[in-house]
């Protein structure tokens, strides 16, 4: 996030979605780690990360 607010610009549009679901092979083997949903943690912490660098510009704010 900081990336993009110092590379780009705080003012470029940034879509945040919580809806990751793992498919296919990504838990049979070396991304164990991944075979799972995002947690609402996980998600509010992207948000959060995404205003502390100074972006404002969200598409999907709202947690399903």
């Amino acid at each position: 996030m900081r990336w993009v607010a110092e590379k780009l610009s705080v003012d470029t549009y940034v879509n945040l979605m919580d809806q990751y679901a793992p498919a296919w092979k990504v838990g049979a083997g070396r991304f164990s780690e991944l075979d799972r949903r995002l947690s609402f943690r996980e998600w509010e912490a992207a948000l959060s990360a995404a205003r502390a660098a100074g972006l404002w510009r969200f598409d999907g704010e709202k947690r399903r």
